[in-house]
């Protein structure tokens, strides 16, 4: 009786001590001081049936001059088949990458928030942010409207 108390004892510190190390496995941070914010929105109803990427026209082309962390939080309204939706940073995904929205078959409401560290590019900090979509399945993902709220650090080195 005493060799399964210890035993479970054991097992029981061992889970303890490893589960933050997992979860800091996959863990990162972006940090700056936030001094400036830029929105777009659209109450378009747009239907895709693509399954590659593509700007969602009124919340792509966001012209920012920033430095360190940038956050970008994207809420839509989606409906039907499932989609995928990603932020690109001067045509680089950034982080977490794709995320996935399953829809209820009516209109649903997401958000999501993407963050990366911006570096300056020739010299100079000026970026563009895209908003992308897409159908997981080639079925119909129709958006009744969404936001792009961005912010960002800027330091003045922008032309």
């Amino acid at each position: 009786m005493r060799k399964a108390t210890f035993f479970a004892v054991a097992v029981a510190v061992v889970v303890v001590a490893l589960v933050p190390v997992a979860v800091l496995a996959v863990s990162g941070n972006v940090t700056g001081p936030v001094k400036r914010q830029s929105a777009a929105f659209t109450t378009d109803h747009v239907t895709t049936t693509s399954k590659t990427f593509a700007n969602i026209t009124a919340l792509s082309g966001i012209q920012v001059c920033a430095v360190d962390e940038v956050s970008v939080n994207v809420s839509l309204g989606l409906s039907g088949a499932a989609a995928d939706a990603q932020v690109m940073l001067d045509g680089v995904a950034i982080r977490p990458g794709a995320v996935r929205f399953q829809t209820n078959g009516k209109v649903d409401s997401f958000s999501f928030t993407f963050v990366t560290n911006a570096t300056a590019s020739g010299g100079f900090d000026n970026h563009v942010i895209d908003v992308q979509w897409r159908s997981v399945s080639g079925l119909a993902t129709n958006l009744y409207g969404g936001t792009a709220n961005v912010i960002y650090n800027s330091n003045g080195t922008c032309q």
